[in-house]
């Protein structure tokens, strides 16, 4: 008995129970919406952060497949040559498995190798690690105007769809986690605050029934 009521007398578990966890109740949601909200820049490379939250880290894959379709429809649009245009996309679009496989195309490409009908092994393993639409559209590069096409209306669809949950991830996930926080927090205080008064109720029972 007297080891919890120490510890709930404490003045360090008033301040942890009584500060500092309400403000990160309040604050966890804040940032939320916050690292949501700006993970609309998809240069942000502390993104992965708060990659733990659900969502968070699909929401963040789709805006990387945007820019990458975005980025490389309006590179080759422009005439830049394959090798620097799939390394402009791969550096742009902040997502490294789309980066390294965007490098090591580009690579290949530079040496003389084909995307349209590719047998290059090499090739083929590293368009399975690019975006599936934008896999579909680079396989008909023998048709340049079908697949710019192809390019343009895959990254509408990315954002579209990241868009979407964007605006469902902002909606639930705050009151969620402030639901989750407060509510654990509220439980955790009320067992630190009767737990030592139920065992002094405990004790003072036992006593009289002797």
């Amino acid at each position: 008995m007297h080891g919890w009521s120490k510890w709930a007398a404490d003045g360090w578990t008033s301040l942890l129970f009584g500060v500092v966890i309400p403000t990160l109740a309040v604050l966890m949601p804040v940032l939320w919406w916050v690292r949501t909200d700006s993970a609309r820049s998809l240069s942000s490379n502390g993104w992965t952060v708060l990659g733990w939250i659900p969502g968070a880290r699909r929401l963040h894959r789709l805006n990387t497949a945007a820019t990458f379709a975005d980025v490389l429809h309006m590179t080759v649009k422009a005439g830049v040559p394959w090798g620097r245009a799939m390394r402009d996309a791969g550096a742009a679009c902040g997502n490294r498995r789309y980066r390294r496989a965007a490098f090591a195309i580009a690579k290949s490409l530079d040496a003389g190798e084909s995307l349209a009908g590719s047998s290059s092994d090499a090739i083929e393993k590293q368009l399975k690690k690019l975006p599936s639409l934008v896999r579909v559209a680079l396989k008909s590069s023998d048709q340049r105007v079908f697949m710019e096409s192809s390019l343009l209306r895959a990254a509408k669809a990315y954002e579209r769809r990241s868009s979407e949950l964007h605006s469902a991830l902002i909606s639930w996930v705050p009151a969620m986690l402030t639901f989750g926080l407060a509510g654990g927090i509220t439980a955790a205080y009320a067992v630190a605050l009767m737990w030592p008064y139920a065992v002094m109720l405990k004790t003072m029972a036992s006593g009289l029934w002797r």
